[in-house]
């Protein structure tokens, strides 16, 4: 209705909020287009990188506007907070130089001009006032049982709710380790696979079997209606967590938005959004191996998603989880699990994986309709090809041009990583060169040449690892 309006300036508070990635999209091209001004508040740093041209950060009462992506601003801010720690460190040291010297000889009279003038400098110095920040808070995930090395199989699952059927045929081996996403547009089925491969509903079809010493633990938005409403916020988290975190307690809790006074708010008045971020919580503090989080990242800011990021990194178990937040997405998922049209598909690689693969087949599809289109009919009855011949041997034909294609970008992408070896090479070599090593400032444009390089060759290994995969496939799928 908002954008509708066709209004002169836009003001979106978390526009992207409760949008599936499909939705996100169209809004991301449509504000990218958009003549209006635009005005936004969100957590979602893609999305932040996509759309705007500046970042006003309101920090203390006080608004600072940087220019650039979100990114500029995190390296700008960065930059900026780096210089002030070390002018700040630099003034301390001065400071307590002065000091000592006033200390060491305030009761000598010789000394009497060189004090006063030491402490007339010190009532001079205008001192640094470092900004506060939140501590770099890290959490770690209790030790997890051990668990099989397929600690979950779904065999033909399917659900239906009355007449209408949500999940058909979905096969799934879930080996141990994974961080599998679920991705679709809203009303896809993932929160219902979810629940039931967390066993909080059965499946009307196939079967689903977990293996040996499996634990699981299981959030969802919903599951904050059932919280304890008795006792304060940090009274109920004490009474879950482990006893070797609890002196950090507090600390976790500022992480997930509950700061200050916060924490002993009784349970009974939160709001919805603090309840979904306290049951988040209690779930992190529980040991389990098998983790199912549906929309992790809703009411969460940008600090709290990195630290639970952090955390669903370096956790050893296996993860599924859903989330509309693509740098989320992006920096967590290992395999993905396409339910888009009812058809689940699963692909065996990270989430850059999965929009390579995306993209190529969507111009394959485009490269064989314009194929189809330009092909003359069959010329009389008794001329014509058997039925289904023709349809039969272009599935071959298809594999072998994608096999082609997919041969000589390798071969590119093999003499590039060849060539950035060299590359490498000649600059590390060239940092043991005297004239290079005695000149600071160019010794530091060879460091940022080489991590540019290393850079690179970090990209196109991923990305020959990637093509391998996929030949490796084409061939076992042509046997």
């Amino acid at each position: 209705r908002v954008l509708c309006e066709r209004a002169d300036i836009l003001l979106l508070d978390e526009p992207t909020n409760y949008l599936d990635l499909e939705a996100r999209d169209w809004l991301e091209g449509y504000l990218q287009t958009s003549a209006a001004g635009l005005v936004l508040d969100s957590h979602d740093r893609y999305f932040l990188d996509v759309i705007v041209g500046a970042v006003a950060e309101l920090y203390l009462s006080k608004l600072t506007v940087y220019s650039g992506s979100f990114s500029d601003y995190e390296r700008k801010r960065g930059q900026m907070l780096a210089r002030i720690a070390r002018e700040y460190q630099q003034q301390q040291e001065e400071i307590a130089r002065i000091e000592s010297f006033v200390r060491r000889f305030r009761s000598n009279a010789s000394k009497a001009r060189l004090v006063q003038s030491r402490i007339k400098h010190l009532e001079q110095i205008r001192r640094i006032e470092p900004p506060p920040s939140l501590p770099d808070l890290h959490f770690s995930f209790p030790p997890a049982p051990p668990s099989g090395k397929l600690p979950l199989t779904l065999q033909g699952v399917g659900k239906r709710y009355d007449e209408r059927r949500v999940l058909a045929g979905v096969d799934l081996e879930l080996a141990r380790g994974d961080k599998l996403v679920l991705l679709g547009p809203n009303g896809a089925g993932k929160s219902t696979l979810m629940r039931v491969m967390a066993g909080r509903e059965p499946p009307d079809e196939g079967t689903l079997r977990y293996a040996g010493g499996v634990s699981c633990g299981y959030f969802s938005p919903e599951v904050s209606d059932h919280l304890e409403t008795g006792g304060s916020v940090l009274e109920l988290l004490e009474s879950w967590a482990p006893t070797d975190l609890i002196p950090r307690l507090r600390s976790l809790l500022g992480a997930f938005l509950f700061r200050g006074n916060d924490v002993y708010k009784s349970v009974s008045v939160l709001s919805g959004g603090e309840k979904s971020r306290l049951a988040l919580l209690r779930l992190l503090l529980s040991p389990a191996n098998l983790l199912f989080l549906d929309e992790p990242t809703n009411h969460l800011d940008l600090t709290s998603k990195d630290v639970l990021l952090r955390a669903l990194q370096e956790y050893q178990g296996t993860l599924v989880f859903t989330s509309h937040d693509r740098y989320f997405i992006a920096a967590l998922a290992t395999r993905v699990l396409d339910l888009r049209e009812g058809r689940p598909r699963l692909y065996p690689g990270d989430y850059a994986y999965y929009l390579w693969r995306q993209e190529n087949e969507a111009a394959e599809e485009a490269d064989a309709a314009a194929g189809a289109a330009g092909t003359p009919p069959a010329a009389g009855s008794g001329g014509a090809e058997p039925a289904g011949g023709h349809s039969a041997r272009r599935p071959e034909e298809q594999i072998k041009s994608r096999e082609r294609r997919l041969q000589r970008e390798e071969e590119e992408i093999v003499d590039r990583l060849e060539a950035l070896h060299r590359q490498a090479a000649e600059l590390e070599q060239s940092m043991s060169r005297q004239e290079v090593y005695q000149d600071g400032e160019r010794m530091r444009k060879v460091k940022r040449e080489l991590a540019e390089t290393r850079k690179q060759e970090e990209i196109l290994q991923s990305r020959w690892e990637r093509l391998v995969a996929e030949q490796q496939a084409l061939r076992e799928g042509g046997e």
